[in-house]
């Protein structure tokens, strides 16, 4: 299925990009819809109170997506390197 080659390729390459710092805060708005997707569609049936929502593997892989979609990359990335080069004019 079409929906399932882009998930998995937003997993792949989205996970590349993160280990790299390379579009992090890109890569990690994405990867948090694959995880809302993941939950809504193959979890919450199984999801009976807000514990057992709360205590879900894709929850916690949502909260660092979301986390590292505001804060951004750290120092050791491309992303940081890129930015600083841009500031100092080069």
């Amino acid at each position: 299925c079409s929906s399932d080659l882009l998930a998995s390729g937003i997993e792949f390459f989205g996970g590349l990009l993160l280990i790299v710092g390379l579009l992090t805060r890109i890569s990690a708005g994405a990867l948090g819809v694959v995880m809302i997707v993941a939950v809504a569609t193959v979890q919450w049936p199984e999801v009976d109170s807000f514990l057992t929502l709360v205590g879900l593997e894709e929850i916690m892989y949502l909260a660092l997506f979301l986390w590292l979609a505001i804060a951004g990359a750290g120092r050791l990335s491309v992303d940081h390197l890129l930015e600083r080069r841009d500031r100092d004019g080069r």
